[in-house]
Formats: structure tokens, C-alpha cells, sequence
């Protein structure tokens, strides 16, 4: 328009900069909508799982995967709702599976996907050995900071009782064992790690192990009923 003299030069400047900062204005709103889409979708997803509607869930999953496509952690939650509707239609297991595998895949330092992996294939599929590799690798190799020490502490858990459904008890004591020797162990983890114990001892033979196990695990919580069974039986006062 400056060209054709519809404008003088200080009037198209003018313009022009009255055009960019509406431009900028636009972006700016059009951000604010995709992250108010972004929150509003991952609550419904939140609200849906946690009333166990589970295609509801992944519908809104896949909203999530559709607006941020590389975004691991979405592929991830859609992993653990299809992991969690499997518990009563078994056939969720397989993409439950695909979609941790995704989630891996675009982050490998995305560990909870990897321990999630191992839960499924060790006692969903009974692929122990690739369950059992995944959970040590969560377990073991996977740095002791404040942050992944309670990833570290469940993939410890779930890798003892692995071993111990499949009667290598002696391993299932020392991956309780090395719990106990962890730094920061919440009392909750403190009190099932001894109870645990306690079952492998007495499945070892060894009561008097058990029973002082039993007497650890009472010394946190005196009234836990499970407690007070196991007591009973191996006849603690």
C-alpha cells in the first residue's frame, strides 16, 4: 500500500507493526487454547480411568497421543489404563504392551514404562525371563536418586516376589534384604519388606528367622491383622 500511495511510509510501518503484534496476540491465544485442550483432555482421561470406563479413557489417551504425538508419558498412561481394563478382559494385555513399547521408544530414560513392561510380561504373559530382565534392569541399574528411589523400591518388590512364585527363594531373600538396606525406606516399605522375609524364611524352614522377622515387622505396625495371623502360626506371642 506504500507502494501505490494509499499509505505513506509511517502509516504502512505503523501498520505493519499494529499487524504483528496482532499476530503475536493470535499465537498467543491459539497456545492457551491447545494447552487448555491439553489439560482439559488429560483430566477427562484421569476422571474416566479412575472410574474404570476404560474405552472412555483411551478415547481421550489417544486425544492426548493425537496433540503432542511424540510425547512418551501419553503412550505410556495409555499402556497402564489398557493394562489396568485387562485385569477383567485379558486380550488388553497385548496393546497395553505395544503402547508401553512406543512410549519406551521414543524415551528410553522413561523407566516406569520399562517396569510396567516387566509387571505385564512376568505375570500377565508368563514370559518370566523378559519380565524378569526388565524388572532387574528398573531394580538395579537405574540410578539411586531421590526421585527414582520409589520406581527402584516397587521394581525390588515386584522382582522378589517373582522369584519366589517361581521357588528361587534364596534370590527372593536377598532382593528383600537389599530393600531393607536402602536409604530412606518408608515404614509402610520397611514393615512389608520384614513380613515378606518372614515368608521366605518359614518357605526356607528356618522359624526362627521368620519369627524375628515377624517380631521387626511388629515392632512398626503391632496391629496389622495379616501380622497377627502369621504370629499365630508360628506361635508368637
Amino acid at each position: 500500500m506504500a507502494r501505490t500511495g494509499a499509505l505513506s511510509d509511517t502509516e504502512a510501518i505503523e501498520s505493519l507493526e499494529h499487524s504483528q503484534r496482532l499476530l503475536d496476540r493470535l499465537v498467543e491465544v491459539q497456545m492457551s487454547a491447545a494447552e487448555w485442550n491439553l489439560h482439559v483432555t488429560r483430566k477427562l482421561m484421569d476422571y474416566y480411568r479412575r472410574q474404570e470406563m476404560w474405552p472412555k479413557a483411551i478415547e481421550q489417551a489417544d486425544k492426548l497421543i493425537q496433540i503432542q504425538p511424540t510425547n512418551a508419558r501419553w503412550y505410556y498412561l495409555k499402556g497402564q489404563i489398557y493394562g489396568e481394563w485387562s485385569q477383567v478382559e485379558s486380550e488388553k494385555v497385548e496393546p497395553a504392551i505395544d503402547a508401553l513399547r512406543i512410549a519406551f521408544d521414543l524415551e528410553p530414560e522413561l523407566y516406569e514404562a520399562k517396569y510396567y513392561l516387566g509387571l505385564l510380561k512376568a505375570f500377565r504373559q508368563g514370559e518370566v525371563a523378559r519380565g524378569r530382565q526388565y524388572l532387574e534392569e528398573v531394580a538395579h541399574d537405574l540410578p539411586l536418586t531421590a526421585q527414582n528411589r520409589p520406581l527402584v523400591r516397587r521394581a525390588r518388590f515386584a522382582l522378589g516376589k517373582l522369584e519366589f512364585e517361581i521357588n528361587n527363594v534364596s534370590t527372593a531373600r536377598d532382593i528383600y534384604h537389599s530393600i531393607l538396606e536402602m536409604d530412606r525406606l518408608p515404614k509402610a516399605d520397611k514393615f512389608r519388606a520384614h513380613r515378606l522375609l518372614s515368608q521366605v524364611y518359614r518357605t526356607m524352614g528356618s522359624h526362627e528367622l521368620a519369627a524375628n522377622q515377624l517380631r521387626h515387622a511388629a515392632s512398626i505396625y503391632p496391629g496389622d491383622p495379616r501380622l497377627q495371623r502369621q504370629m499365630e502360626e508360628l506361635g508368637i506371642d
